[in-house]
């Protein structure tokens, strides 16, 4: 049970370094997605879950065309893919509700901000919305 806790609190330091400078800079770090990626491979090891690579795999495929055509950003597509390795059977689609409030919200605030400020927006911090949500697959990961 401490072993889960410990796991947990290092997730939860991850995350918020990647919420961090996604809402500082814009931008979510190469690197930052390369050690959750060593964190989410180690984690399923010792735990011995499953990895759930179709769910990855379709993540990168839309993410690819989204990227593309510039609606979203390479840097959520990998963080997104990288956690979508964790995700058990039958919780993505509630993932990515919770994931389209969170995000709804965020672009509300955005939306007040530029009102407020009157200065363009520099994109949504995405990374907050899908790092926010990851914490209910955490919990089902590591706490039930």
């Amino acid at each position: 049970m401490w072993l889960n806790y410990g796991i947990s609190l290092v997730w939860l330091g991850i995350l918020i370094r990647v919420c961090y400078t996604d809402i500082r800079f814009r931008l979510i770090k190469n690197h930052d997605v390369f050690i959750l990626l060593i964190c989410v491979i180690s984690t399923l090891l010792i735990f011995d879950k499953p990895f759930n690579y179709p769910y990855a795999l379709i993540t990168l495929a839309i993410g690819f065309i989204l990227v593309t055509i510039n609606i979203v950003g390479a840097g959520d597509i990998k963080l997104l893919a990288v956690l979508a390795l964790t995700f058990p059977d039958g919780i993505f689609f509630g993932y990515l509700l919770v994931m389209s409030i969170l995000g709804s919200g965020l672009a509300i605030i955005e939306l007040i901000r530029m009102r407020l400020k009157k200065q363009p927006s520099r994109g949504l911090p995405y990374g907050v919305a899908i790092a926010g949500s990851y914490l209910f697959v955490l919990y089902d990961l590591f706490i039930t």
